[in-house]
């Protein structure tokens, strides 16, 4: 179990162990505000990169896909969510070093196929709509169906959480949807985020342009 990242296997929650490989630490220099980078987490206090976007800062670093994030300038980031990750990014100064202490993956494990709830091969039935994989609070996980027109909104609120956080998220944009959806007027969107995501200190401007774009389905 030590060898694991994330420390834990549940059978109903993981299509497959991912086991630790080559620790290492990434020098990296904020040149600016956007980093390129999209992170995510497993639930269980254990956050990993999940994109770099081609071109981008972290693109000319050694920081991968799949790489387990541990520290931040020397601080430990267990038990951290990924937006709590994110909020760390987006305070470190244009034009600083920083250090990231990273574990990557070992590999070898391409070949795998995903485990089904029953046991098959995990085929998706023609006519059987798209899907993706969603991970929750408590670490466990749900297929859940895709609708192109909400994926469409939260790629554009995503675009905004870049301009300004520094960073993609796109569990984080899904939140902000999430909360912009349910929200009778901007101020009530402003509230949500004040209360869930305080440590952004999102701008009236942020709130309303992502409270309009809900509102006006992204037309």
């Amino acid at each position: 179990m030590a060898r694991l990242l994330g420390g834990q296997i549940g059978l109903d929650d993981f299509l497959f162990a991912h086991v630790k490989g080559t620790a290492g630490i990434a020098k990296v220099t904020k040149s600016g505000p956007a980093l390129g980078l999209t992170i995510s987490d497993n639930g269980a206090g254990f956050a990993f990169v999940k994109k770099i976007r081609e071109g981008s800062i972290m693109a000319a670093s050694s920081v991968k896909v799949g790489d387990h994030i541990q520290e931040i300038n020397g601080t430990s980031l267990q038990g951290c969510r990924h937006f709590e990750v994110a909020r760390m990014l987006k305070e470190i100064e244009i034009g600083s070093e920083f250090s990231v202490s990273l574990v990557s993956p070992k590999e070898g494990m391409t070949d795998v196929g995903a485990r089904t709830a029953g046991g098959g091969s995990g085929t998706v039935a023609a006519g059987a709509g798209k899907k993706t994989l969603r991970m929750k609070k408590d670490g466990t996980a749900e297929v859940v169906e895709v609708n192109d027109v909400v994926e469409k909104l939260k790629t554009k609120i995503d675009d905004m959480l870049e301009a300004f956080v520094g960073i993609r998220d796109d569990e984080l944009s899904g939140q902000i949807y999430d909360f912009a959806k349910a929200a009778a007027e901007a101020d009530e969107l402003g509230e949500k985020l004040d209360t869930n995501l305080s440590d952004f200190e999102f701008p009236d401007d942020f709130v309303l342009d992502v409270f309009e774009l809900v509102e006006a389905g992204g037309k």
